[in-house]
């Protein structure tokens, strides 16, 4: 990524002189240990005089279409992108499963104490037919 910064650098001086930015210096190559550093601060002087003249919304703005498609992470982690991603499928299928065994169980809670209320259903006279009906309704 250090190595990325003199282009940024160089890009936003171009944009600037696009715009007509006064008072703009010239660039320095940075070398030494706070390189990095020096060269942030080059880039947020270039930012600071175009932000005091006025001209921050003639910046060209940078949109994606689709940000699913814009990569978070770098490459060579995608494949644990995918596998968090599948993960997450698999845990929302693992809740909609839950949510339908604890109201199909629910049901059949509600069931039995009903017909264990009403006593014994084949001595009230309803054909095991129905009952097998009502089980087989409970279950989907």
């Amino acid at each position: 990524m250090a190595k990325n910064w003199p282009r940024l650098k160089q890009s936003c001086k171009k944009t600037a002189e696009v715009l007509g930015v006064r008072d703009l210096k010239r660039l320095k190559k940075r070398t030494g240990t706070n390189k990095v550093r020096a060269e942030v601060d080059d880039i947020a002087n270039i930012l600071q005089l175009i932000d005091e003249q006025g001209l921050l919304d003639k910046l060209p703005v940078y949109v994606a279409a689709n940000i699913d498609r814009v990569p978070m992470f770098p490459l060579e982690n995608l494949d644990v992108v995918v596998m968090a991603k599948k993960l997450e499928s698999l845990e929302h299928q693992m809740l909609m499963n839950q949510e339908v065994v604890e109201t199909r169980l629910a049901k059949m809670e509600s069931w039995q104490a009903s017909n264990a209320m009403c006593g014994d259903v084949k001595s009230v006279g309803v054909k095991s037919s129905v009952v097998e009906a009502r089980r087989h309704n409970v279950r989907q």
